[in-house]
Order: structure tokens, then sequence, then C-alpha cells
């Protein structure tokens, strides 16, 4: 398995935390990328459930094998992503996640069952 796959907070939380899935998403964490407004999404998560950040930061970078930044094409893409599809409640971090998915070519892991309504030309693996 070579392909690399953009993990969502949901799904990363939910591996966290060995919440039940339908499939084994964890075989995907050697060829994970994760996107940094996502990190800060997880860290919010796991701070707020009582991790100290040290602890956090290190789950986070013994998981994910990668992690990206943003540039302006990608932000403008995310802008687009989230007006067109509000109906569906896509945060900001949703947003750069899947348009970084869209301009990498990357398919998502994620635990959001919408995301499989959006009609953006990316592969959403769902792991409810």
């Amino acid at each position: 398995m070579n392909k690399k796959y953009l993990i969502d907070t949901s799904a990363f939380i939910m591996a966290i935390y060995q919440e039940n899935s339908d499939i084994d998403f964890k075989k995907y964490f050697d060829h994970s990328v994760m996107h940094h407004m996502n990190v800060s999404e997880a860290i919010a998560v796991l701070i707020r459930d009582g991790m100290p950040l040290n602890l956090a930061e290190e789950v986070i970078q013994s998981t994910i094998s990668e992690t990206i930044t943003t540039n302006f094409e990608e932000a403008s893409l995310a802008a687009c992503i989230r007006v067109e599809n509000k109906q569906f409640g896509i945060s900001t971090g949703d947003s750069f996640c899947l348009a970084a998915a869209k301009l990498l070519n990357y398919p998502i892991i994620t635990a959001d069952k919408i995301w499989t309504e959006l009609k953006l030309d990316i592969e959403i693996i769902c792991v409810r």
C-alpha cells in the first residue's frame, strides 16, 4: 500500500478512543497524512477530554506519518467548498481537509457519514 490517505479529525479521534468501526482504518495510519487544521482540531478534542498538551502532541506525532500545511490555492478552494456545501455543516477544518484531498488526489478517511453525500469527486472512506 503506497497510496497516501488523508485522515480527518473524526476518524483520528475514533481510532485514538478505539471506537467500533465498520473497517479497520488503523491500517491506513502508516500511509496517513493529516492537515494541520485537523491536527489543531484533534489536539483541541484531546485537551478538552483531559489529555495534557504534550501527550496530545505525542499521540498525533506517533500515529500520523505526515502532516501538511496549506497554501493560497487550497485556502481559496476550501472557502468555496464550505460555502457551496453549507447545508452539510462543513466546518473550516472540514473544508481544508476536503480541499487538500481534492488538490492532492488523496482519499479521505472520515467518520462523518454526511461527506459521502458531497459531490466533490473525492474518494471518501467512511468508518461508520
